[in-house]
């Protein structure tokens, strides 16, 4: 089956279709709203038209079944099961064929809609149309799933939105301030969401009606790329005072905590992919050209490999993986996630 388009998507919502419904892209703001839409279709996640299910591999498939083929507890009306993939690499090129051989065969019980929202530090997409990710090929093309895929906005479509996001609140905004403020805080909706409010709440407080430049200068906060790359170096050096001054930076930047632990969570990934190349003998602009890297990444990678063990790299990644599940099934605060990562990772270097 063929890609679904956002007004596809509204359709199915609006009329509680039947059916196996995959969400998914880079845009993390647009996959959580169109998620929560479908829960609110079927009376939000309180109500009894709907249940959840955790999917972290096979040994899950039951669990899932159990979920889509239990009465509903509303009687005959239809519910909605969401299956829930939390941790990054549950679902990849190797392991997709089961998934969706799960989700199909889930999705043939009736009375039932089936929704998985995965986020982008959870589901690699790859890079559509040109080169999407195998898994993102296998399930956008899978018979019976319908898939909508959720790109990273910008230019007339991301200013529209921000307009149409101020209007919400009572205050206009003009599509160059709009410009403007992507030119500022960058085009990651969940951040632009946050500093609209922001600068509306200003701007009502001392009875503006018009957002300017003036204001989201004064108010809102500039986006900064997080150094994923130099805060990860530090981690494995041991350099947990570095590490944690690095991640204060962040957090004064607002980094959001998601973004930051998939951004360094990748340069531990890439690192390991560089040291099993380098095992192999190839030259930076070879391990380049296998990792579709700029050479001078791929030489950065490259030094930094050369002086770390695979296994320190190993255990890195154990511990994203703890601080992500942290961050999105306990209370324990985002950033003290990370700073648990910081300590942890860096203790086992130095013993």
């Amino acid at each position: 089956m063929p890609l679904i388009t956002e007004a596809q998507f509204k359709s199915a919502v609006r009329e509680r279709r039947q059916g196996v419904f995959v969400l998914a892209g880079e845009e993390d703001y647009l996959v959580t709203h169109y998620r929560g839409a479908m829960r609110e279709a079927f009376g939000g996640k309180e109500s009894l038209a709907y249940v959840s299910v955790a999917y972290s591999g096979p040994d899950d498939a039951s669990a899932v079944f159990d979920a889509v083929s239990a009465p509903s507890m509303l009687g005959g009306e239809d519910k909605l099961v969401e299956v829930m993939v939390t941790e990054p690499g549950i679902i990849t090129g190797a392991t997709v064929e089961e998934f969706i051989k799960v989700l199909k065969e889930a999705g043939m019980y009736s009375g039932c809609s089936m929704l998985v929202a995965l986020r982008a530090d959870v589901f690699d997409c790859g890079s559509p149309p040109r080169r999407p990710s195998a898994a993102f090929t296998k399930i956008s093309g899978a018979e019976g799933i319908s898939f909508l895929y959720l790109p990273r906005q910008g230019g007339a479509a991301l200013r529209k939105w921000i307009v149409r996001r101020y209007a919400s609140h009572g205050v206009a905004c003009a599509d160059d301030v709009a410009q403007y403020m992507m030119d500022v805080c960058g085009n990651f909706m969940t951040t632009l969401a946050r500093e609209i409010d922001k600068a509306s709440y200003y701007a009502i407080s001392h009875d503006m009606v018009n957002i300017d430049r003036n204001i989201i200068d004064l108010v809102c906060c500039p986006y900064t790329e997080p150094d994923a790359f130099g805060l990860s170096n530090a981690i494995l050096a041991g350099r947990t005072s570095d590490a944690l001054d690095a991640l204060r930076a962040e957090i004064t930047r607002r980094t959001e905590p998601l973004m930051l632990l998939a951004g360094i969570t990748r340069v531990f990934v890439d690192l390991l992919a560089v040291c099993a190349l380098l095992d192999e003998g190839s030259s930076p602009r070879e391990i380049a050209s296998r990792l579709k890297m700029n050479e001078y990444k791929a030489s950065l990678y490259a030094k930094s490999a050369a002086t770390r063990s695979r296994t320190s790299i190993e255990n890195a990644l154990i511990q994203c993986a703890k601080a992500d599940m942290l961050i999105k099934l306990s209370t324990v605060p985002p950033y003290t996630a990370i700073e648990r990562l910081i300590c942890s990772a860096g203790a086992r270097v130095r013993s």
